[in-house]
């Protein structure tokens, strides 16, 4: 008697667990790749976000054109993915400098055009450049000038991701694989088209 209702109490709690796995599979959060980052940080502001009518994901980089290894790589790692998606006309990546004394709008076209990845460079004036970074947590800074007068800037390497709406939903980061960014993209690319 013992033994069958504990296996009957088994039973159900296996039935119990089993019930409960799988609301938990349908109404849990989907899986992200990168960093889901949604409540975190604000909407773009209107003019970073979409036209009326164009509704896009966009990719913002803070980065700088002199910048001799990260900037480029990770433009050319955005490049990639979008190829891998087929250059869809709704993904945007729109790159803002960080370094607006150099980079002039002649130096961030030609540092731009290097990818096929359609890129809109923003080279913000120092006080937009200081409201933009407070409301993305971005910090930046400036080394020493050399001899010749160049010096690195400072910069976060990670890559924020907006969608159709303007809200920010993840952060790409350099240790994210690039098959799991794309999955990411493919999906934000494919709410509300």
């Amino acid at each position: 008697m013992n033994e069958r209702r504990r296996r009957r109490g088994l039973s159900r709690c296996l039935r119990l667990g089993v019930l409960l796995f799988a609301l938990a599979a349908c109404g849990g959060q989907p899986h992200w790749h990168s960093r889901d980052i949604r409540g975190l940080l604000p909407d773009l502001p209107s003019e970073l976000s979409p036209r009326i009518g164009s509704a896009e994901v966009r990719l913002l980089f803070f980065g700088y054109t002199h910048c001799p290894h990260l900037c480029p790589a990770t433009l050319a790692r955005l490049d990639a993915v979008s190829a891998a998606l087929g250059h869809p006309p709704d993904l945007r990546i729109v790159f803002i400098s960080v370094d607006p004394r150099r980079d002039t709008r002649p130096v961030l076209r030609a540092f731009l055009q290097r990818f096929r990845a359609p890129v809109s460079g923003l080279r913000p004036d120092p006080a937009t450049l200081r409201v933009l970074s407070r409301r993305y947590r971005v910090g930046y800074g400036y080394g020493d000038a050399d001899d010749r007068g160049n010096y690195a800037v400072s910069h976060p390497a990670g890559v924020y991701v907006f969608d159709r709406q303007g809200r920010a939903r993840l952060l790409i980061r350099p240790s994210d694989r690039h098959d799991g960014v794309v999955a990411d993209l493919r999906r934000l690319l494919a709410e509300g088209a």
